[in-house]
């Protein structure tokens, strides 16, 4: 929702995505990766104060993660037959990546 996936076309609702965000780093409070992501809306929108105290939060997290590795190798964990793989490399190739 805040238009920063690469290679996916999604609408855009920056308010959408900011309170996704918001979600994920209560889920996952050690991660950088939502307070970055949130810091981009917030800067891109003129939020310049806001984007700062977001890039702040994520200083004090302890990790980065965006989660495509987790994701890919859940997929892959599924391959017992070399159709499978050939399904699970169909499906990893559509996964959208955060710009």
């Amino acid at each position: 929702r805040a238009g920063l996936l690469e290679g996916k076309k999604v609408q855009i609702d920056e308010d959408e995505a900011l309170k996704l965000l918001g979600e994920v780093s209560e889920l996952d409070p050690k991660n950088s990766a939502p307070f970055l992501y949130a810091a981009i809306i917030e800067d891109r929108r003129g939020n310049h104060e806001r984007s700062e105290e977001l890039v702040s939060q994520a200083q004090n997290s302890e990790m980065f993660d965006s989660y495509i590795t987790t994701i890919s190798k859940t997929i892959f964990s599924q391959v017992k037959t070399p159709s499978d793989l050939l399904h699970a490399y169909g499906l990893w190739s559509t996964l959208a990546i955060p710009d």
